[in-house]
């Protein structure tokens, strides 16, 4: 997605590591503000205490990271996020997709390619190097360094460590919400906690895994991975606070955990 290259100021690009003007980039894509902005009152939220988010109706920008030529590497994953978030996020009987017990799951892809894993890593990677206040809660300390590596990797295969489990939300609020990435720790059976980001998109949520550690079993089978069906665990019940407390329990509860057996 283009930048803002007006009122550009010198600078050292976080991604070339040069001194050159910086340009307004977006963390996350402004298509996505859009699609919030289109028939309804947007939640564009932040997860930092005190902190209450400007209305931007093209997003949040940061002119004080990415110099022009950079920015642009970051435009064919953003395009690929927005075509699979957006573009083609119909919610279509042929796209679910059943775990044999009565549930079902939401179809996103149906190759993994790694596109969307470089999307996902990218806008996790712009908001650590971020000046802007929502987004201090991000630190990746050496994972920073390892995205970046991983990104100039065509295929993302370094970057199969960072997976990410996927959330559909089928109501309006759901649809109409947005938050930038920030820590959600998840408790274990055994052992510390499991480190991880997590960030809304208009009707989905992302938990990226930020930890050398597995996915535990069963989420293990619909985090993303490369060269299979990228799945989406379904909310239809409007119920938030249930749905986070649901993903916790799968962790640390094997009697609540889904049936892995998806067809």
């Amino acid at each position: 997605m283009p930048s803002r290259n007006h009122e550009q100021r010198a600078g050292i690009c976080a991604w070339c590591n040069e001194s050159k003007k910086l340009v307004d980039a977006h963390i996350i894509p402004s298509a996505f503000y859009d699609s919030l902005s289109d028939g309804g009152v947007p939640l564009v939220l932040s997860s930092l205490p005190g902190f209450r988010p400007k209305k931007r109706p093209s997003g949040t920008y940061d002119s004080g990271i990415l110099c022009e030529d950079c920015e642009r590497r970051f435009s064919p994953w953003d395009d690929y996020g927005v075509h699979v978030f957006r573009d083609q996020a119909h919610l279509e009987n042929s796209r679910y997709v059943s775990d044999g017990q009565g549930g079902r799951y939401f179809q996103v892809e149906s190759n993994a390619d790694g596109r969307l894993l470089c999307f996902v890593t990218s806008v996790l990677w712009r908001a650590s190097v971020s000046t802007q206040n929502e987004y201090m809660r991000i630190r990746l300390g050496p994972h920073a360094d390892l995205i970046k590596h991983g990104l100039l990797n065509p295929l993302g295969e370094s970057l199969e460590k960072y997976s990410f489990v996927i959330t559909r939300f089928t109501d309006l609020v759901g649809n109409k919400t947005m938050t930038g990435p920030h820590p959600f720790s998840i408790q274990l059976r055994h052992g510390s906690p499991l480190n991880a980001y997590v960030m809304s998109l208009p009707g989905w949520s992302l938990i990226v895994k930020v930890d050398q550690r597995n996915w535990p079993t069963p989420l293990d089978q619909i985090a993303y991975q490369l060269g299979k069906p990228t799945l989406a665990l379904m909310n239809e019940s409007k119920n938030y606070t249930g749905h986070w407390k649901g993903i916790t329990e799968i962790f640390t509860n094997p009697a609540s955990q889904p049936s892995s057996k998806i067809k």
